[in-house]
């Protein structure tokens, strides 16, 4: 890393953001270089089962009220990794359209539930076509700049589609935003790989930069360690 430390900060928007931002070698160490997918969390088969699960119960959930066409909604996975939302739609829909993205080629060629598997940034994401479904799961606290993301990915989504994110959010009960104990126990505090862990309010925010709006927030997903965002276009 280009340094020994990081601090966290607690916002008056109640978004704990790290400072300062890791560089961009850190972060071509942290997700092009390193290997990421072969710990036990990623391929132990009753995870995954878990998981795929949670994610297609949550799919069934955001296509239930969706026009989209006969065979399937069209998923676009965003910091796919092994494309387990691809996957669940997979398993859900007869012919779902599936695309994978991520920065990495470490698992590309091991997730045939994926149509397409795209390794490029998102701001150099080659796609000529709308998605019903963007889904990133545990990836948005990695993303340095949330704001642009969502400008990105907005183009990309239908007028009927929902924009998915899940992601940590607060040591559970946590009472004092601070709290060095209780922050220093959290499973999801990776410094420097998670950048922020944004509330319900800065997620209003953001959806108002970028012409978007919440439909759906929870805060109770995982025990009330992590949070459920789902994001629509503005009316």
């Amino acid at each position: 890393m280009s340094r020994p430390s990081f601090s966290l900060y607690w916002c008056r928007c109640e978004t704990v953001y790290l400072t300062p931002t890791p560089t961009t070698a850190d972060f071509t160490a942290m997700y092009v270089h390193a290997e990421q997918f072969s710990s036990e969390a990623y391929i132990d088969e009753d995870r995954i089962e878990l998981i795929l699960e949670f994610l297609t119960g949550r799919l069934r959930f955001m296509t239930s009220n969706m026009t989209y066409e006969k065979n399937g909604p069209s998923i676009l996975e965003i910091g796919a990794g092994n494309a387990w939302m691809c996957r669940a739609a997979k398993s859900l829909f007869q012919e779902p359209r599936t695309v994978a993205q991520d920065v990495t080629t470490e698992v590309a060629d091991r997730c045939p539930w994926a149509d397409e598997y795209l390794v490029s940034s998102v701001a150099d994401l080659c796609v000529d076509e709308k998605f019903d479904v963007i889904s990133l799961t545990h990836v948005f606290e990695h993303v340095p700049d949330p704001t642009e993301t969502l400008r990105l990915l907005r183009p990309l989504l239908k007028p009927s589609g929902r924009i998915f994110i899940t992601m940590p959010y607060r040591p559970a009960g946590l009472l004092h935003p601070m709290s060095r104990a209780d922050w220093m126990a959290y499973s999801y505090l990776h410094v420097p790989a998670h950048l922020q862990y944004l509330s319900e309010r800065s997620m209003h925010r953001l959806a108002d930069r970028t012409d978007l709006a919440v439909t759906f927030w929870d805060a109770s997903s995982e025990g009330g360690d992590a949070c459920e965002v789902h994001l629509a276009l503005a009316v």
